[in-house]
């Protein structure tokens, strides 16, 4: 009986290692996604409309943090967020807070620097009659460097911040 036993332990060992071998393929699939995190200092100056015509010069600083996710054959997806960005508008005294996040595929890194629409608006605590300061667009210019031996994502500069006049 101990013969029968063993040649049905060997056979299914042999059943699993073949599934296992089947598998092995779809595994190395997952493997391959690279996923890269970083995060880049972002330090300029924006020019906010007031109500009164002139313009509140308003130093930001803070990060932007950006996840790379590369999967062979498929477009790159890029997640960007704002990450403690704000400043103090010099005449008006204001406290100006930008937040958003930006959710980018792309079919390879891009050479050129690429421009993403944040929100900037100050932070004042809210009038129940009046409302709140509007929310205003914060363009971020963005370079995406990568490493030349394995192409993925190395480093991001903020090129320029601005916020779009009237």
């Amino acid at each position: 009986m101990k013969p029968i036993h063993l040649h049905s332990l060997a056979i299914a060992l042999a059943l699993l290692l073949g599934a296992c071998s089947q598998n092995t393929s779809t595994i190395a699939e997952y493997t391959a996604l690279r996923t890269r995190g970083l995060q880049a200092p972002l330090a300029g100056t924006v020019f906010v409309p007031l109500e009164n015509s002139s313009l509140d010069s308003v130093p930001l600083s803070g990060r932007i943090h950006v996840v790379a996710s590369f999967y062979p054959g498929d477009p790159i997806r890029i997640h960007v967020n704002l990450d403690q960005v704000a400043g103090v508008g010099s005449s008006s005294g204001l406290t100006y807070q930008a937040t958003g996040a930006q959710q980018l595929t792309l079919p390879a890194v891009p050479e050129d620097p690429i421009n993403l629409i944040f929100r900037l608006q100050a932070a004042t605590p809210p009038d129940p009659v009046t409302p709140p300061d509007p929310v205003l667009p914060l363009n971020i210019a963005l370079q995406f460097h990568t490493n030349p031996d394995t192409g993925e994502l190395s480093r991001v500069e903020v090129k320029s911040v601005s916020v779009p006049l009237p």
